[in-house]
């Protein structure tokens, strides 16, 4: 019957799908950031052949690879340096739904995006099956074979991959002969293993070197390779072997000596790090290389405020010489804070100024206690500069932290923090944070109020580990300038997001598991040390082994000569720095169940 009746019907054709809808279109980039861009980076054109909002499928195999890589180079650009990862966010996801979802070159450039932004929870599992899907529309395509290979490495470093299995991509990746991305991951990987064939990785940054320079990250990270392959001081023969040889255009031979600068920093070899600093800078104007000369700027303040900081330590009372000197270091240090924050403000374009007065107000105000001239600079800086709406918001929500700061007023330090935690700003969140942990420890800035202290309870439900791990130090400071129970309150809150964390394989599980005990020991209560004990030695337990360096100093946190004291009576029961430095488990374990059964005899017979 149903043959029957299907043959009276008149024929149809077969119902069309619906219309794909077109991608949202984004605001695009500023004319003013587009000749920037063109001009500082040469090959990379954003208003024209590299234009995102107009993306490109080419089929040739070397059209495809030469425009995926540019386009990933500009991409990061403009997440990194730009604050454009929201909207390319958007933009992309945007063209998932449209006939870009089967072009291979949107799908690795999509991952690019994901893994890019945010910054501090990039969305790995969606940027691989991008990749995936991007070499199987085309197999020969080497891009996303690196990026694979990027995924694989850093899980590898993690303790959940293998040598092999990067390389098994990075074969793929290095089909494109002189690709410099994939040849500098090679090099990493041979650094990575144990022990590191540091003989092997340097052949590989070597053939880096004959690659002339596409950028000055690129080139930085190939300097910083070379250091790592040999060290700091064969990187300064290099560099100065490379000078006197012309090897390099005048940009990118003061990017090595400014780059020399900072491990000679690391060094503490300040001095003459202030001379390769200089060197650089009288090798290039602000009109040619602004971004890099405004940077070099602030790094030069900030090694001459480390000068006067030693010079003010060694000698607290600054006798003769050293008061002229320390005042000397003060002023150079300022004098290169605004330089750098001017020419910021004068040469960038203006979807990249704004950090760079941060920088300035936050040294004078943080560091040399100059909060009036802070607050003044600010308020005129925001009057003549041009911003974009979202950085003029941050700037001016930051003037009102400085005001606030002056008066130690409480409400306006908590706005300011709920502002950046409400536009899911969480780099701003963080940075304000760290300066409020600051103003509590250096300058006793306390938060009292119960406003303040549900504010922190509330963080500690953050989902990112940087931004509830320096709430946890808040939120136990503000609770023990308030009544017992509100201590039993945070001690909750903080111990909560402590039960949550499940295992111990990364540093940054190992350093924010550590900043939520140092918070919950901060109370010195023996419940609340008993929980925390507990906590740790089941993710110790559960974990079982392969543990990060970092978890020693996790560990080390209850092995403190005056903890185990309070606990076994005993000082020396100390863990041993052997059993620190191999971390071995069952160690590790029997000693935690030595201090639970300690702490709960103490609570027990008090």
């Amino acid at each position: 019957m149903c043959l029957t009746l299907a043959a009276a019907l008149p024929a149809q054709d077969p119902p069309k799908p619906d219309p794909k809808p077109a991608p949202e279109e984004p605001a695009g980039t500023r004319p003013d950031l587009n000749e920037f861009v063109k001009r500082q980076y040469p090959g990379l054109d954003p208003a024209g052949e590299h234009d995102f909002t107009r993306l490109k499928n080419y089929t040739d195999g070397a059209k495809r690879f030469e425009y995926t890589r540019a386009m990933a180079r500009l991409l990061i650009f403009y997440i990194k340096k730009c604050a454009m990862g929201s909207m390319l966010a958007k933009y992309f996801d945007s063209l998932s739904r449209t006939e870009a979802a089967n072009q291979p070159t949107y799908n690795a450039l999509h991952a690019v995006v994901l893994l890019s932004y945010p910054p501090e929870r990039p969305n790995i599992l969606d940027a691989e099956k991008l990749m995936r899907a991007a070499v199987r529309l085309d197999p020969a395509y080497e891009y996303p074979y690196y990026l694979l290979a990027e995924l694989e490495f850093a899980r590898m470093m993690q303790g959940n991959s293998t040598r092999r299995a990067v390389e098994d991509f990075l074969d793929k990746a290095n089909a494109r002969p002189g690709f410099a991305d994939a040849i500098a991951l090679q090099a990493r990987v041979l650094l990575a293993i144990t022990p590191p064939n540091k003989a092997e990785a340097r052949k590989h940054v070597e053939k880096l070197f004959v690659l002339p320079p596409e950028d000055p990250s690129g080139f930085q990270d190939m300097l910083g390779l070379y250091a790592n392959c040999t060290s700091v001081a064969d990187l300064m023969e290099r560099v100065d072997g490379a000078s006197k040889a012309g090897q390099w255009a005048k940009r990118y031979e003061a990017q090595a000596h400014a780059f020399v600068a900072i491990g000679m920093i690391s060094g503490k070899e300040l001095g003459a790090a202030t001379t390769r600093l200089e060197k650089a800078l009288s090798m290039v104007s602000a009109t040619e290389d602004p971004e890099s000369v405004s940077e070099w700027r602030f790094g030069l303040g900030a090694t001459y405020a480390t000068l006067a900081v030693d010079l003010r330590n060694l000698d607290p009372k600054l006798y003769g010489e050293n008061r002229k000197l320390f005042e000397k270091y003060v002023t150079a240090a300022r004098l290169n804070f605004e330089l750098g924050a001017e020419i910021e403000r004068e040469h960038l374009p203006v979807d990249m100024r704004g950090p760079g007065a941060f920088r300035y107000t936050q040294f004078l105000a943080e560091q040399i206690g100059e909060m009036e001239e802070a607050a003044d600079w600010l308020a005129k800086y925001l009057e003549r500069t041009t911003l974009t709406s979202e950085m003029r918001t941050r700037l001016t929500n930051w003037l009102r932290a400085i005001r606030a700061g002056k008066g130690n007023e409480e409400r306006p330090r908590i706005e300011l923090l709920d502002g950046a935690r409400k536009t899911e700003n969480d780099a701003m969140l963080v940075s304000r944070l760290e300066a409020e942990v600051l103003a509590v420890k250096e300058r006793g800035l306390h938060f009292k109020n119960g406003e303040s202290q549900q504010f922190f309870v509330e963080l500690m439900g953050h989902q990112s580990r940087d931004v509830a791990g320096l709430a946890a130090f808040l939120l136990a400071d503000t609770a023990m300038q308030r009544k017992p129970e509100d201590i039993e309150l945070a001690a909750n809150a903080i111990a909560g997001r402590l039960e949550k964390e499940t295992e111990l394989v990364s540093r940054e599980q190992a350093q924010f598991q550590q900043q939520l005990v140092n918070a919950l020991m901060l109370f010195d209560k023996r419940a609340i040390d008993l929980r925390a004990a507990k906590r740790v030695r089941k993710i110790l337990a559960d974990t079982g082994g392969g543990y990060p360096e970092e978890a020693a100093q996790l560990i080390r946190e209850f092995s403190r000569e005056d903890w185990v004291l309070k606990v076994f009576g005993d000082r020396n029961k100390t863990l041993p720095s052997r059993e620190l430095l191999y971390l071995n488990v069952k160690v590790l374990t029997k000693w935690f169940d030595e201090a639970i059964a300690a702490l709960e005899k103490l609570d027990k017979d008090k």
